[in-house]
């Protein structure tokens, strides 16, 4: 989807504006971190990080309800279970949200740290904060696929024990996919490097999409010892556009087997497969 508009939230940081389905991601992540406790009480210490956390709080369009976003929601949920992240690391590339979100985070009683800038440089910090944790998990949620070149998903991929949950627009892809083809300087060459030698670029596009989403999963997979869960929702906004995917990377078959138990949590269900 578009860009995120904001507005001025009561506490005097800015929320986001967002459409009713961000509340189906919401639970989506708030469920799996509910479901995963009891293999995450096994770590001595936990982590949990995300590269476009926003600022923390968000306003469904059209209506006048306030949400907690991801990192606020991801963490409140790990405290309301039992087993709370012992930290928590995010970042965005605009200061404002990455410090209205943090500070959000310290008033609900998390410790961490934040960072500003591109995914590209702020993944760095992040790792280096994760690596001292026995356990991490890492949402990557950006609104398009040019802030998420590959190369910022390697670096996680290298990190043994952080787990992944990665937000792939299809809509950004859908609705560009015929310009992509014909651009020089395309986002997919670095979201997923290497994809115009490996898929047949003369499919239509609704059928090359699914194919570059696939050629992504293989690099994951031939990168890294983790790979990405077959079991995928395509979430589906108003009139059932399809938006986005949301994918489970992780090395632990226990992971993917907690996250078949999530996918079809939430009012837009529609297989991967068979989209």
């Amino acid at each position: 989807m578009s860009k995120a508009q904001y507005e001025d939230d009561e506490d005097g940081r800015k929320r986001a504006i967002v459409g009713e389905w961000a509340e189906d991601k919401i639970q989506r992540l708030v469920y799996y971190i509910n479901i995963s406790k009891a293999a995450r009480r096994k770590f001595r210490s936990r982590a949990y990080a995300e590269l476009f956390c926003g600022p923390g709080r968000c306003r469904i369009k059209h209506t006048t309800r306030v949400i907690d976003g991801t990192a606020i929601a991801a963490y409140k949920e790990s405290v309301r279970g039992g087993v709370p992240f012992d930290a928590v690391f995010i970042a965005d590339a605009k200061e404002e949200y990455s410090s209205a979100c943090g500070n959000r985070l310290i008033e609900a009683g998390a410790k961490g740290a934040w960072y500003s800038g591109n995914a590209d440089v702020t993944v760095d910090d992040v790792c280096k904060q994760m690596r001292q944790y026995s356990f991490g998990l890492c949402l990557l949620d950006p609104f398009a696929l040019r802030p998420l070149p590959f190369s910022v998903v390697e670096k996680l991929l290298a990190l043994p024990r952080v787990d992944l949950i990665v937000h792939v627009s299809y809509f950004d892809m859908q609705r560009n996919m015929t310009d992509y083809v014909n651009r020089n300087d395309s986002p997919l060459d670095e979201f997923a490097p290497g994809w115009r030698q490996a898929v047949d670029l003369r499919l239509e596009p609704s059928l090359l999409v699914i194919d570059v989403v696939r050629y992504w999963m293989s690099l994951v997979a031939a990168r890294s010892s983790k790979w990405c869960s077959e079991d995928v929702s395509l979430i589906r906004g108003p009139n059932r556009a399809p938006i986005y995917w949301l994918f489970m990377i992780s090395g632990h078959e226990k992971a993917h087997e907690l996250w078949r138990k999530v996918y079809p949590v939430g009012p837009y269900r529609d297989l991967f497969q068979g989209s």
